[in-house]
C-alpha cells in the first residue's frame, strides 16, 4: 500500500470494483465475471494499481459484497452479493443440473439481507 494512498482512495477503488462487477455480469452476460477482467478494466483502462485492485476484490469478498464461486469450467467468478445477482448464479447451476452448486447458490441467497445485501454495506 502506498503511503500516499488515503482511505478515500481505497474506498473509491473498492466501489469501482463493485461497479465494474455489476457492469460485467447479468442480463445477456455470464452471471459472474472473472477476476482478471476486473483487473484488466481497472488497471489498464482506469490506471489503478494491480495490488490495490486485488486487495479491493479480496476485501469485497470478505465483506460479503461479492460472491466468489467457480463455474462449470473451473474458472473463478465474481458476482455481486445481492439477491437478484445470486438468483442468476442459481439459474446458471439449475440450467446445468448441478444440484450441489445450486444448493450453495441458494444458501448464499438466504444469507443476503433484503434485496441489496446487508444494510449499510453500500
Amino acid at each position: 500500500m502506498s503511503t500516499d494512498e488515503t482511505r478515500a482512495d481505497r474506498k473509491e477503488r473498492y466501489e469501482r470494483v463493485l461497479s465494474t462487477v455489476a457492469h460485467n455480469t447479468g442480463g445477456v452476460q455470464h452471471p459472474g465475471c472473472r477476476p482478471y477482467q476486473i483487473r484488466l478494466i481497472l488497471c489498464a483502462h482506469a490506471n489503478l494499481p494491480v495490488d490495490g485492485v486485488e486487495r479491493s476484490i479480496r476485501a469485497a469478498v470478505e465483506n460479503d459484497d461479492l460472491y466468489k464461486w467457480r463455474d462449470s469450467s473451473g474458472h473463478t467468478r465474481l458476482t455481486l452479493a445481492t439477491k437478484p445477482d445470486l438468483r442468476n448464479v442459481a439459474e446458471y447451476w439449475a440450467g446445468r443440473g448441478d444440484q450441489r452448486r445450486l444448493e450453495a447458490a441458494n444458501q448464499a441467497i438466504e444469507r443476503v439481507w433484503g434485496e441489496h445485501g446487508p444494510p449499510g454495506k453500500r
